[in-house]
Formats: structure tokens, sequence, C-alpha cells
């Protein structure tokens, strides 16, 4: 063969992982596979075709909303049922409203501790993916 043969190159492909740990991970599609196209096409070669399903794409397809910033962080108003809670009780004092704005302390550290966990989350699903032929960030 000349130098200007074309030449087989063995790339490697990698298989997703669907299910668990524990689970099986799929077999990577071969890339003979892969340039014929899938069997229900009646192994006719070429590409696949992008176009097919994306005008059903398109239409199904929502506008991403923003989120809203809240003036305050009293969102869904539990700290306002806390607070009309105890204004009902027993104890309406000095020491009611200090237990008060305990409560309020702590349930808006949690919920804060809770958001920041979403957001790490999300970090750290975004940064966790990777090319899969160069395994690249």
């Amino acid at each position: 063969a000349g130098p200007g043969a074309a030449r087989a190159v063995s790339m490697t492909r990698w298989a997703r992982r669907s299910g668990g740990p524990s689970e099986k991970a799929l077999d990577a599609t071969p890339w003979e596979e892969m340039v014929t196209g899938p069997a229900g096409q009646g192994g006719r070669p070429g590409p696949l075709s992008l176009k097919k399903g994306h005008e059903e794409r398109e239409r199904k397809k929502k506008k991403n909303r923003k989120k809203k910033d809240y003036p305050n962080e009293d969102v869904n108003g539990f700290a306002e049922y806390l607070k009309q809670s105890s204004g009902h009780g027993e104890v309406a004092g000095a020491a009611g409203s200090s237990d008060l704005l305990r409560e309020v302390a702590i349930a808006l550290k949690k919920d804060k501790r809770r958001e920041d966990r979403r957001v790490k989350r999300q970090e750290r699903k975004k940064n966790a993916m990777v090319c899969f032929h160069c395994r690249e960030p």
C-alpha cells in the first residue's frame, strides 16, 4: 500500500453505565455498527439521521424559566407560621420570643444548608461530565 492508502484505525468506545453500582454496564457499540446504523433500518449504510425527531423535540421543548429572586428568605411562610403559632400559646413574653427566634434561626439555617447541598450536587454533576472520546472535562 502506498502513502495515500487508507489505514484502519481502531478506536475505543466506552460503555455508559445506566443503572446503579451493582448493575452490569452495557457493552459499547462497535464502530462498524454505528457506521451502518441500527439494525432497524434494514442494514442501510450511512450516518444516523438527526433530523427525524428534531421537529417533535422542538415542539415538546419548554422554555427555561429564571429562578425568582425573593426579597426575604421566608419563601414558604414557615417563619410567619412559627410566629403565629407561638403568639397564640400560653408563653407570651421575653422567654417565648427568644425561643421563637431560636426556632426560626434554626429553621432558616437548615433551609440554607439544604439549598447549599442542592447547588453543590448540581455543580458536582456538571463538573463530572467528560468527553467520551478524550475523557477531558
